[in-house]
């Protein structure tokens, strides 16, 4: 299965640490950057030199290269969460085996409380139904997407935000459906580890002490820009 991550510009900086974490972790996975311009980092595809016209060309530019290739399904994300452990193969499977023609999206983060209330959802056999009624039934966070509707989702938004919000709504009014699994395939702090609050810097809250010691040792991180709470 391709793992596609996507950056931007202000993100490449943490694309070696980003990079060291998915290849420990996802080792089993063909993982894939999406980023802009030149970078010497294995599967780095460079969407082009520069992000013509800031956040607002971000679906476009991966919507563009989705289209040119013919998987079936994909993985996509953002590229700045950080795994923080080993991947739950149980969970993977049984979302594999609970894909339907309803299903569209599998998500391989957390279908906790923290991200859906009871109304929002309905847990069968360990698998979460996400329901029509959910805020956001569409994340940039770790899921498993049926590609053509992700490249139709990514050509109705322009941005991030857009796709979460708008993308939900398009989502939930389609008939077609996301699910989860109770226990997450994936591991890692709910908040991406970049933020407009705090540029520069990078959270790592709940990500294991010896793998951010281990990202120091490397250079790939610094101790001044870390973030602990």
């Amino acid at each position: 299965m391709r793992v596609f991550l996507a950056g931007h510009e202000g993100s490449k900086f943490l694309l070696p640490a980003s990079a060291w974490l998915t290849q420990k972790y996802l080792s089993g996975f063909d993982i894939w950057y999406l980023n802009f311009g030149e970078r010497t980092l294995p599967n780095y595809i460079s969407l082009d030199t520069h992000q013509h016209g800031g956040v607002a060309s971000w679906s476009h530019y991966i919507a563009r290269y989705l289209e040119q290739i013919e998987d079936p399904w994909v993985v996509f994300a953002l590229d700045d969460y950080l795994l923080a452990g080993p991947p739950d193969l149980q969970a993977y499977q049984r979302l594999q085996e609970a894909i339907t023609d309803r299903v569209v999206c599998a998500r391989l983060c957390t279908s906790g409380e923290e991200c859906y209330s009871p109304s929002e959802r309905t847990i069968s056999n360990g698998v979460v139904w996400v329901n029509h009624t959910a805020i956001y039934s569409v994340t940039t966070q770790y899921c498993l997407w049926e590609r053509r509707f992700l490249t139709d989702l990514l050509g109705r938004v322009r941005t991030p935000w857009e796709f979460e919000i708008e993308g939900s709504k398009h989502l939930n009014w389609s008939g077609k459906c996301t699910i989860g699994t109770e226990i997450p395939m994936l591991e890692y702090p709910y908040n991406s580890a970049l933020s407009g609050k705090w540029p520069g810097r990078v959270k790592v809250v709940g990500n294991p002490q010896a793998d951010i010691q281990e990202l120091v040792d490397k250079g790939y991180l610094k101790h001044e820009m870390l973030i602990y709470g």
